[in-house]
């Protein structure tokens, strides 16, 4: 694990876990085996979360153009785009901020 300070800047890293869909992403990925999930696991994981997002076809490409392209910014992400694979990075920054905002979602 990273500290996230060392190769991404804070402001990065905040931008990238303030947008809810993109928290989705880290959630799934957290949650999967090895910190690894396809892009369609992933866009069908956002659907089930998120229920604005119920088009799975808006979402993936949302994923693919917008949300995939800022997590690897902030090093929160690997995404290989021909294996079809998106692997988790884990940074304690973003750690400990993804702990905070589940917290005080627990306390709603």
């Amino acid at each position: 694990m990273t500290t996230g300070c060392q190769r991404t800047s804070v402001n990065v890293i905040l931008r990238a876990l303030a947008d809810e869909q993109r928290r989705h992403v880290i959630e799934c990925l957290r949650s999967a085996a090895e910190g690894v999930a396809s892009p369609n696991e992933i866009a069908t994981y956002v659907c089930d979360q998120h229920p604005k997002s119920r088009d799975p076809m808006k979402v993936s490409s949302r994923l693919h153009h917008s949300s995939f392209p800022a997590l690897d910014e902030a090093d929160l992400i690997e995404y290989d785009a021909d294996r079809g694979v998106v692997r988790y990075r884990e940074v304690q920054l973003a750690e400990e901020i993804l702990d905070c905002i589940e917290g005080e979602r627990q306390h709603m």
